[in-house]
């Protein structure tokens, strides 16, 4: 017979009944009725099947939180093409090109050829059109984030501070780019058309954000607020 017990329990009571008694005693299994014989097959199987489901269960539901977690930090994604600033841009360096290429080919001078300092200027100029071309927006857990072109000029608004938002349209005379308006008082940051969100911060700053799809950043800011 099989009893419980790490030790002696695959000992038989016969023929040596009184010392197996007394060492059963010694660890606490004496009169301890023989255990039933188990299908190990079935247990083991049944058991490893549970912890497959648990397993799984974890892996889906950490899965599900991953998945929640990266459509949060990027709630919302958006660039928009100033298509005015990028004629300007490429108009601006075919003049440019032209204007070396034509000082290159005059007659060799004391004032011919090509000026370092005016180079300098004609790229710098370059590389402040180019950087307005397109504004991206996005949204993510912390912040409202902007961002011109590659990134020379960029902000982001804690999203923790701000207090109200709205879609409204700017004035023509407002321009485009980087500005600021005295009366009332804000900041302006566009590239193309009228069509902008302006937000409220908690020190009473006002900020406008120029876009072709205010209703949509403005739902998006709500949500991350509320959130």
């Amino acid at each position: 017979m099989i009893y419980e017990g790490p030790l002696f329990q695959c000992l038989q009571r016969e023929p040596y009944g009184k010392i197996l008694h007394r060492l059963r005693v010694m660890n606490g299994f004496a009169g301890l009725r023989p255990a039933k014989k188990m299908k190990l097959g079935v247990s083991v199987s049944r058991r490893h099947s549970q912890n497959l489901e648990v397993e799984y269960a974890g892996l889906v539901a950490g899965l599900v939180a991953r998945t929640a977690q990266n459509k949060f930090m990027t709630s919302y994604k958006h660039t928009q093409i100033g298509y005015l600033m990028l004629v300007v841009t490429l108009a601006v360096l075919v003049l440019f090109a032209w204007a070396q290429i034509t000082a290159r080919a005059e007659p060799s001078s004391y004032y011919s050829g090509t000026n370092f300092l005016i180079t300098a200027i004609m790229a710098l100029i370059l590389i402040i059109l180019a950087s307005f071309v397109t504004l991206r927006v996005s949204i993510d857990e912390n912040y409202l984030r902007i961002k011109f072109g590659y990134g020379i000029f960029k902000k982001k608004f804690p999203m923790s501070e701000l207090v109200s938002v709205k879609a409204v349209k700017n004035r023509w005379y407002y321009g485009w780019g980087i500005r600021v308006w005295f009366w009332p008082y804000k900041w302006i940051y566009n590239i193309s058309g009228f069509s902008a969100v302006e937000i409220i911060m908690k020190n009473q700053k006002i900020y406008r954000i120029g876009t072709d799809e205010p209703e949509k950043l403005e739902t998006a800011i709500k949500q991350a607020i509320n959130s």
